[in-house]
């Protein structure tokens, strides 16, 4: 990699972080544009380039934010300790360490590998105890952090195994959030109902987008996805055009006609239950025959077929799989919201 490529891409990283867009795609888009080929497919050597400008960012927002950052800092350890301490700065440097238990979660339990799920059980013990020592507001945020992991787990199904570039999740999501609730609040289904109903219609969309994408790859496949996604969010599913969409409060219908979960704590409770059952069975598909074949497809198209797998067959299942998971986040973030909402 030249210099100069180096020096514009850490610009790229340095302006688009603090974008409500992933400065990741940019980084990916960048070279696209421009037809650069610094790595030589070599991945590993462009994944420690990537997570270098991360760590490059990191360290400016720290540098720059230093004050910020030992006020809140020392307010928490001061409130650990009972010494006296500034409440809202302890509040707030709280809550930066509580929102980055989900991520850390994910990479523990399924970037590092999925396999061994069953080796990690302390992690679910730590969650089933954390939201005794937080506020209604903070367990809220966890919950629905928990929920927003499941999305990113689709993400690893459709690009990590099967190597299809996806920037359309939130639209599955948004497709399972009417799906859950026009099936409860509609229909009066059971949560455990709609929320693998949503999935179905998860898949249906799914099937939507993946059947004009089979014949496109790498950024042009990012497109159609992210065409899909406005399309959805913009019109499709935006209640400002359409009337039947779900509108006012949605409620939370009791579990089995007797288990009520209108708290935040049972919320929470059902948010956990959710992403430890995607974990487990996402942990089930990647030792299965299935994701080995999507593994396979992702290093090699070819060589899959020449065995006599169907890479079209393949890329659905994909497709299918990640629009389910997306789907039933979405049904259950409505219900955690209580509201459906878009913006587009």
């Amino acid at each position: 990699m030249s210099l100069l490529h180096a020096l514009l891409l850490g610009l790229v990283q340095g302006f688009t972080e603090f974008l409500p867009v992933s400065s990741s795609g940019h980084l990916a888009l960048v070279p696209w544009l421009f037809r650069w080929d610094d790595f030589g497919g070599d991945q590993a050597l462009e994944n420690a380039f990537d997570v270098a400008l991360h760590l490059g960012t990191l360290l400016g927002a720290l540098a720059y934010l230093r004050d910020d950052v030992r006020r809140y800092g020392t307010a928490l350890l001061a409130s650990l300790a009972g010494r006296p301490h500034d409440a809202p700065s302890a509040r707030l440097g709280g809550l930066v360490l509580v929102t980055a238990v989900p991520a850390g979660l994910l990479g523990l339990l399924v970037l590092s590998s999925t396999e061994d799920l069953g080796d990690r059980t302390w992690l679910v013990a730590v969650a089933l105890v954390l939201p005794h020592h937080l506020g209604t507001e903070n367990v809220l945020r966890l919950s629905f952090l928990y929920l927003s992991t499941m999305v990113l787990v689709s993400l690893v199904v459709l690009t990590g195994w099967a190597g299809q570039v996806s920037l359309g999740q939130m639209a599955f999501l948004a497709v399972g959030a009417v799906a859950g609730a026009h099936a409860t609040q509609s229909w009066g289904a059971d949560l455990l109902l709609a929320v693998p109903f949503a999935g179905i219609c998860g898949i249906v969309a799914a099937m939507v987008v993946g059947v004009p994408a089979l014949r496109l790859r790498g950024m042009h496949l990012a497109v159609t996805t992210l065409a899909f996604a406005v399309a959805v969010t913009a019109y499709l599913l935006n209640p400002r055009f359409f009337d039947w969409l779900p509108s006012g409060r949605i409620e939370r219908q009791p579990l089995l006609g007797r288990i009520n979960w209108e708290s935040s704590f049972a919320m929470y409770h059902v948010s956990l239950v959710a992403v430890v059952v995607t974990f487990v069975l996402v942990a089930g598909i990647r030792r299965s025959r299935t994701g080995r074949v999507l593994i396979a497809l992702r290093e090699n198209e070819a060589a899959v077929q020449a065995f006599g797998v169907s890479a079209t067959r393949a890329k659905l299942t994909a497709f299918g799989i990640s629009g389910f998971v997306a789907a039933a986040s979405g049904a259950l973030s409505v219900h955690h919201q209580q509201a459906f909402v878009i913006e587009g």
